[in-house]
């Protein structure tokens, strides 16, 4: 049994260490399309990222924008800015974020992360903090290989802000090592409204350092974004 046990262990560690990539959300800090996970960037890596979200109002299809800057600035620890402009609320705010992985996933136990994406609460009245757990749930094994592949992960958080006060999920799948599948639950009040959005998309590495995301947020909303990422900078 103690066999068995260390071994399931063994696998786990090697997909979350080989599979796993970090890149930033529509919100700058590491994620999937718009949920936070706990997921970090490497230490002295610097991650830029341009995302636009298309929101009907009125009869008028009006984007969204974000412009963000993201470092490692610590083992676990990524913090940067982010420039957003709102035409479907006319705003163009300067926000400051922020990641702490203060457990990372180790076997069974689930990696746990604390963060901002508005530190100092431009978006709306309260900074958009969260907390969230995390890690690989399920995956199956290579017929040929017996190694584990395609491992599917899910993230359960809560968060302030721009995330209503309100619970938020997500499930990410990577399919391929180079594409992974995104379903998210969450509130957003950056998109203008305080009910659930179910959201969905893709993410898709390409080259060396590139990150193409495409995605619908409830369901409706177009969104796409791209991102590179620099490692081993050392600044």
């Amino acid at each position: 049994m103690a066999k068995r046990n260390a071994l399931i262990i063994a696998l786990l560690l090697s997909v979350t260490s080989a599979s796993v990539w970090a890149e930033p959300s529509l919100h700058g800090t590491s994620g999937g399309l718009s949920v936070p996970t706990t997921d970090i960037i490497p230490t002295a890596s610097l991650a830029a990222s341009t995302s636009a979200v298309w929101i009907d109002r009125q009869g008028e299809t009006k984007d969204n924008l974000w412009y963000s800057l993201n470092y490692g600035l610590l083992p676990r620890v990524e913090a940067g800015f982010s420039y957003v402009s709102y035409r479907s609320r006319r705003a163009q705010d300067l926000l400051f974020h922020c990641k702490w992985q203060a457990l990372p996933q180790a076997g069974l136990r689930p990696a746990v992360a604390f963060g901002a994406v508005d530190v100092v609460g431009e978006l709306t009245d309260d900074p958009s903090a969260y907390v969230v757990i995390g890690g690989v749930v399920w995956a199956p094994k290579d017929p040929f290989s017996g190694e584990p592949t395609t491992p599917l992960r899910a993230h359960l958080g809560i968060g302030t802000g721009i995330y209503g006060d309100a619970p938020f999920a997500a499930l990410d799948w990577s399919i391929h090592p180079r594409i992974k599948l995104l379903v998210e639950w969450q509130k957003n009040l950056s998109l203008g409204t305080g009910q659930y959005l179910y959201n969905v998309g893709a993410q898709f590495t390409v080259g060396s350092g590139f990150t193409l995301d495409a995605g619908a947020l409830d369901m409706r909303y177009p969104s796409v974004g791209i991102s590179y990422r620099a490692d081993n900078l050392g600044f």
